[in-house]
């Protein structure tokens, strides 16, 4: 019966699934007795236990994520446009009428997101208003949800107990649990993006007969649409999904060709109406220099997720280890077969090499849960024998979550000290609300959050520029009013400014000022005359 299969015919049909798993079964019974087998069974039906194990990691995940929260929220930025499109879809404003002015010369974001995020969020803001709690704990339970949907997605590449370990290592890694206190797409993203890989590996490696074809090419187009939705990288799940039609049937099949074109309509409707992409083109640098620097930044970013806080040797000695165990998983599944989980990861660090976007650890949220499935599956390949196999991988979940504690004694689980929600910074919003007009328009670091919070255009300078170009686009964008602070957020960034204030103070007068703050009026040319003549 061997002889019959290839590698490349491992999920071919169910015949080859209960040969490769007798198979299994039988490798595993040459080390142990049937207790040893099930330590190492795959996919297939969840006993008892493991259900019960699921559901207590699933539920302490969200116990630790709900109970601690913390108050307020960063200057991210991001967030407050997120927040900015939920308010318009629920308020029936135009979705791109966010108040945001972008600068040409210091690009910080596109025009609008994508609309799937805000859409997810706008019944939160309708039930409860801009409750930046509420849209934690949907946050919150939507990455629990994306736990599970992790442990069925990795069914085919990794057995039970390590599929709990991995969500396990996901759920309660600092730096997500970081993340939940972020209202940006990154979380929701990889929850669609693992509904999306897992429909494309079923659907292709099924590859069902007509009228089924049109129903999975439509799941697989819906999924994919719903990841380009919440963010627009989703787009390389297109690619991902032609490579794996390729190299699965060495044509384009049906399936794949319905999945392809029902996409790209969805992705065109989309363009047509709330988001456009093209604003992403002139932003894409094509320069060795340029890649290589991004990929490097993004290498040095990966160890964050196993950040211990104490010792920078040990995390780099930890980083090499768990890298060294993912690229011999990762080369043991290529000689099984390639699926799209193994193209994925590729595809979707490119735009972030191309694009002028700063390296941030977020970024990486998607891809770190394969990082980790391939050095399970690299503790699995190098370890002969049941009880080799059980020391290392105890060993190395010791080693995880043991770096995980220590880093956890470092962290502050308090309010946010800086942001949005301190004191400083509310009465601030309180103050541009109360005593400006609609029509203003505000010069502010953080252009995004203020245009959110106080319903105002804003936008943001360069600090590149010289005097004469800042009053230009001040005079552009007819600017009234400029918000200097906090300084701990860029104090160089803070510095430059308040030069700028300095060098031309009979343009500016002070109508606000608070530890964190100073809101000046721009004065016109025949305001400034008066001021100079009220000043002598």
């Amino acid at each position: 019966m061997q002889g019959n299969f290839t590698a490349n015919d491992e999920y071919n049909s169910d015949r080859v699934k209960l040969t490769e798993s007798m198979q299994e079964k039988t490798s595993r019974n040459n080390h142990g007795s049937q207790a040893e087998v099930k330590f190492s069974e795959c996919a297939g039906s969840l006993s008892r236990r493991s259900r019960m194990i699921l559901t207590v990691i699933l539920v302490a995940v969200s116990v630790f994520y709900l109970s601690t929260f913390r108050e307020g929220h960063d200057w991210g930025d991001d967030f407050a446009m997120y927040i900015k499109h939920s308010m318009n879809i629920v308020e029936g404003v135009p979705y791109n009428d966010t108040g945001f002015i972008p600068n040409p010369t210091h690009i910080i974001g596109p025009q609008t997101y994508p609309p799937l995020f805000p859409l997810l969020l706008s019944p939160i803001y309708y039930i409860w208003g801009l409750n930046l709690t509420a849209m934690k704990v949907f946050l919150a339970l939507l990455t629990v949800s994306s736990l599970a949907f992790m442990f069925f997605a990795f069914r085919d590449h990794l057995p039970v107990e390590y599929r709990l370990a991995l969500i396990a290592m996901i759920g309660f890694n600092p730096l997500f649990w970081i993340f939940k206190d972020n209202i940006v797409s990154d979380l929701p993203f990889s929850f669609f993006t693992f509904l999306s890989l897992c429909t494309i590996h079923t659907s292709i490696r099924n590859n069902p007969k007509w009228p089924g074809t049109i129903v999975s090419a439509l799941l697989i187009s819906l999924t994919i649409y719903m990841a380009y939705g919440t963010r627009s990288v989703g787009l390389v799940l297109i690619p991902c999904l032609i490579a794996y039609d390729l190299i699965k049937h060495k044509r384009p099949s049906l399936l794949g060709i319905l999945a392809v074109v029902f996409t790209l309509t969805a992705i065109y409707l989309q363009n047509k109406s709330v988001h456009n992409d093209g604003g992403y083109g002139p932003q894409i640098t094509i320069g060795t220099k340029h890649i290589v620097s991004h990929f490097w930044i993004y290498v040095k970013l990966l160890p964050c997720y196993l950040e211990n806080g104490y010792s920078k040797i040990i995390k780099l000695g930890l980083y090499f280890c768990v890298s060294c165990l993912a690229l011999i998983g990762y080369f043991t599944r290529l000689r099984k077969g390639i699926t799209c989980f193994e193209i994925f990861p590729f595809l979707y660090i490119g735009p972030f090499l191309l694009l002028p976007i700063l390296p941030i650890e977020r970024y990486l949220a998607v891809v770190v849960p394969i990082y980790f499935c391939y050095a399970l599956i690299g503790i699995r390949s190098l370890t002969a024998g049941r009880k080799a196999e059980v020391l290392a991988f105890s060993a190395f979940l010791i080693v995880i979550f043991g770096s995980y504690a220590l880093k956890y004694t470092t962290m502050d689980f308090g309010p946010f000290r800086e942001g949005v929600g301190t004191a400083e910074s509310l009465e601030m919003f309180e103050y541009v609300k109360k005593s400006t007009s609609l029509d203003d328009t505000f010069l502010f670091r953080k252009p995004r959050a203020l245009a959110a919070f106080t319903d105002r255009n804003a936008s943001s300078w360069d600090s590149a520029m010289q005097d004469s170009e800042q009053w230009n686009y001040i005079e552009q964008i007819k600017a009234t009013y400029l918000i200097l602070g906090p300084e701990e957020l860029e104090p160089v960034d803070y510095a430059y400014l308040q030069g700028f204030i300095s060098r031309n103070a009979e343009r500016f007068e002070k109508r606000f000022s608070n530890k964190n703050f100073s809101i000046y009026k721009i004065l016109q040319n025949n305001q400034t005359n008066n001021h100079n003549l009220t000043t002598q």
